[in-house]
């Protein structure tokens, strides 16, 4: 079992390991990399709603399995912060530029979770101002916990179809 962060560079091993593969994505792909992943039926992909499994048409999907979370490691924070939470990929599918425009509409302050990439260091660190627009890198388990907690909301605004991620599981612990 591979799981893909985006690419799934095991496809290969598929006519070359007598023990069957499958791949889990986490992400929706395009058709570029649907149409090479078409060309290895006989490595299985397991998808992560049945969205992706639509968006990945032409691979040999053997089965969804939903993102399953353990809800008693989130805490619940009944008077949180006075923050706005971005937490994600920055891509422009999920949609960190709106999200910073809701923020500055409302006036509240808004911090931004996620790995720095190119998208985000051209499109993104722009706005980021340290102070009413907050970068704050990727989060692990415990941060993300208390950034949750801390948020008076999440702001998904999602551009295009998701194929369910699991922030949103999380946000709703």
């Amino acid at each position: 079992h591979y799981e893909a962060a985006y690419f799934p560079i095991s496809l290969a091993f598929g006519r070359l390991c007598p023990v069957p593969l499958v791949q889990t994505l986490h992400h929706s792909p395009n058709r570029a990399q649907v149409a090479l992943w078409s060309r290895y039926p006989e490595v299985g992909f397991v998808a992560i709603s049945d969205e992706q499994a639509r968006l990945v048409s032409g691979v040999s999907v053997v089965g969804t399995v939903l993102h399953g979370i353990d809800t008693a490691r989130f805490t619940f924070c009944a008077k949180p912060d006075d923050y706005l939470l971005f937490l994600g990929r920055f891509t422009e599918g999920k949609g960190p530029l709106q999200a910073i425009e809701v923020a500055r509409k409302t006036g509240i302050r808004l911090i931004m979770a996620a790995a720095d990439e190119a998208y985000y260091r051209e499109k993104v660190a722009p706005h980021v101002d340290g102070t009413h627009i907050v970068y704050f890198g990727e989060a692990g388990f415990e941060e993300k916990v208390k950034l949750y907690g801390g948020a008076r909301a999440l702001l998904y605004p999602v551009q295009k179809r998701e194929p369910f991620g699991l922030v949103l599981a999380e946000a709703m612990a």
